[in-house]
């Protein structure tokens, strides 16, 4: 067995970069919905925080956070309407929510650390995902979801959501109906 290659750190910052500039590169597919894009975005924030702390006194320093960092951010105006889209939509799984919050605050922490207005904008877009979690956990029909009661339930405001084609699959109350349907 062979022994990796252990990077320098100059291999390891050029790595950093060009991964940065691929997902930058990629970012314009337009696949996927809120829960990925919001699991983009809080892998992108990561990373960005990971290579600036390790490397960010560079010289000529790199902009890690540049899909975010300017004001007028397609990524960032393309990523608004899409928590502005979820918030409304009533169909989507709880825990979808909870990603968007997280990388909603995420976003909001940076921005704010950064002077930024518009933090504001993303900090009460995660307090309507924990909203929209908080209201749908109260929800009778939730109590049957399983592995994670109070978590998992999708389209919860919906009359007789459990017989909806759509209700999360890991629910206990599911698993026994297609039990009895066979």
């Amino acid at each position: 067995m062979t022994t990796p290659k252990v990077l320098t750190r100059d291999e390891t910052r050029d790595a950093c970069k060009f991964a940065l500039d691929w997902y930058v590169r990629i970012w314009g597919a337009g696949i996927g919905g809120f829960w990925t894009f919001s699991n983009q975005m809080m892998s992108y924030l990561q990373f960005a925080e990971a290579c600036t702390a390790a490397f960010g006194s560079d010289n000529p320093p790199y902009n890690y956070y540049q899909l975010v960092s300017q004001s007028n951010s397609e990524y960032l105006a393309r990523y608004s309407l899409i928590v502005q889209s979820a918030i409304a939509d009533k169909s989507l799984w709880t825990d979808d929510f909870g990603w968007g919050g997280i990388a909603c605050l995420k976003l909001a922490e940076y921005l704010k650390k950064n002077n930024r207005s518009d933090w504001v904008q993303y900090r009460n877009f995660a307090y309507s995902c924990l909203d929209r979690m908080v209201t749908v956990s109260k929800y009778d029909i939730v109590k049957y979801t399983s592995p994670v009661s109070k978590g998992l339930s999708n389209y919860a405001e919906k009359p007789g959501m459990a017989d909806d084609k759509y209700w999360k699959n890991t629910g206990k109350y599911t698993q026994q109906k297609k039990r009895l349907k066979h």
